[in-house]
């Protein structure tokens, strides 16, 4: 008697545990920032601009998307654009190359992206990549951006420039 209601007992818990299956979402968080770099009046200077702050919109996102911070496994940056806003003239000719690095309360530096050799005569330009996991980083309500660069050629002017950024996010759904 008491082996039929073990048998009954385990083969429920069994048949309940398979029903709550796992599976996996994919979604896209986007963030931007807008920061300004003072005139260069010199060449190959390179320009150091620190802790730009992201506001992010993970949190909303993670809600939308009905996950948790808990729950996800992988945030990586798929794209980043940086856009010429002030002056709308001018382009980024000023740049040899460039650099972005994230960082966030109580997490290390992390490079982010770059370009080696940024284009002339553009008013945008993508970046490379460097596929790291950022999720702690995007787990946070802020994180920072820092750029370095080296200059081309001289500027006299103040310039506001805009970082586009995509981040795609990989998180466990439970059913």
């Amino acid at each position: 008697m008491h082996k039929v209601f073990l048998v009954l007992f385990l083969t429920t818990i069994l048949f309940s545990c398979r029903n709550l299956r796992e599976d996996i979402t994919t979604f896209s968080i986007q963030e931007s920032s807008t920061f300004e770099i003072e005139p260069v009046t010199g060449v190959d200077v390179p320009i150091v601009i620190t802790s730009i702050p992201v506001e992010t919109s993970a949190s909303e996102s993670f809600e939308q998307e009905g996950v948790t911070r808990d729950n996800i496994e992988e945030i990586r940056l798929m794209s980043m654009s940086l856009i010429m806003l002030d002056p709308p003239e001018h382009t980024f000719n000023f740049v040899k190359s460039l650099e972005l690095t994230i960082v966030a309360d109580g997490l290390p530096e992390r490079k982010l992206a770059y370009h080696h050799d940024v284009p002339r005569d553009v008013t945008d330009f993508d970046l490379e990549i460097t596929g790291e996991n950022l999720d702690e980083y995007l787990k946070k309500d802020k994180f920072y951006l820092n750029v370095s660069t080296t200059s081309r050629v001289m500027f006299d002017e103040k310039l506001q420039i805009k970082a586009d950024m995509i981040f795609n996010v990989r998180a466990k759904i439970f059913n």
